[in-house]
């Protein structure tokens, strides 16, 4: 759905509002993340099919209700769309410029691609941004469980905050950085560095913090670690809209490559982070958050910063 979502886009937004409006499309998934934590603990409480197992058929049954949704409203491009006006359309167009004026599929410079720097800085920053990501999103649940002793009700409550407030960073960073575009206060490829920036180190900071509190310290933990999810939300103007910025017409092949390397990480840290705390001690789970810190996190935004 993402490197499709960036092909659409890359017909869709003009340059000046590319960060706010795919932000806030993205942001759309992180509400779902943090929305699905109290249902599902609900569901797993009170469900049908013995609990957890009406969890799947939930969020099975809504994407499949979203799917129609799509079909029926999506369009390709504002040609294709007979719903906007034709000032909405001539707009959009103008502001694309060459890249509205032909369909003609050209060949994906795969050299040029593999051997491009910009290329592989987003794809080392995608995929040490998803680690830490995909770590928080994996076992938030079992941190808030084993070091702040969360019951599993007030658990999928607790944990939904910090996904909140990632849906709603990344509404506000697009803002943000379509506003230093647009003013000429930065340029995109500096304002893409920057939100890079911000939302690589600030999560590290707060995520150490969270990593010293004891179990009588569960609202300044949820803060630290509320925040520290929130300003992830600054990747979403930084590296991972990138790929429309460098290469319009190949921006869904872009995405694809880099997704696919930074999804590698979803298959490993639950892994990592399940052996690093076996017992799941308030010691090992500190282990755990700074080595995510101080080996992705911080290293892939120098590694952005540079690229």
């Amino acid at each position: 759905m993402y490197p499709a979502g960036q092909a659409l886009w890359a017909n869709w937004a003009p340059p000046n509002e590319r960060s706010r409006l795919i932000g806030f499309s993205y942001a759309g998934g992180q509400f779902g993340n943090a929305i699905i934590f109290p249902i599902g603990g609900l569901l797993c409480a009170y469900g049908f099919d013995g609990g957890w197992p009406s969890v799947f058929y939930f969020v099975g049954g809504t994407g499949f209700i979203w799917c129609v949704c799509w079909v029926i409203l999506a369009h390709d491009t504002p040609d294709d769309d007979k719903s906007i006006s034709d000032l909405e359309k001539k707009y959009i167009k103008y502001s694309l410029g060459e890249q509205t004026k032909t369909k003609k599929r050209k060949n994906v410079p795969w050299k040029s691609i593999l051997t491009s720097p910009a290329v592989w800085a987003i794809v080392v920053a995608h995929t040490c941004g998803n680690y830490g990501a995909y770590m928080l999103l994996t076992k938030l649940p079992a941190y808030m469980k084993e070091v702040l002793k969360f019951d599993i009700k007030a658990n999928g409550a607790v944990s939904m905050v910090p996904y909140l407030t990632f849906w709603f960073v990344i509404s506000l960073s697009g803002m943000l950085a379509d506003l230093l575009i647009s003013r000429e206060i930065l340029s995109i490829a500096w304002t893409r560095k920057l939100m890079t920036t911000i939302g690589m180190l600030g999560p590290a900071v707060f995520l150490v913090g969270a990593g010293f509190m004891e179990c009588d310290q569960q609202v300044e933990a949820v803060v630290m670690l509320t925040i520290s999810v929130g300003l992830c939300g600054f990747h979403f103007s930084g590296y991972f809209i990138n790929h429309g910025d460098i290469a319009p017409q190949f921006a869904g092949t872009l995405f694809g490559v880099s997704n696919m390397m930074a999804t590698i990480p979803g298959i490993f840290s639950p892994y990592v982070v399940s052996a690093m705390t076996k017992q799941g001690t308030r010691q090992q789970w500190q282990s755990t958050l700074l080595h995510c810190c101080s080996c992705l996190l911080c290293w892939s935004s120098v590694v952005h910063f540079v690229g």
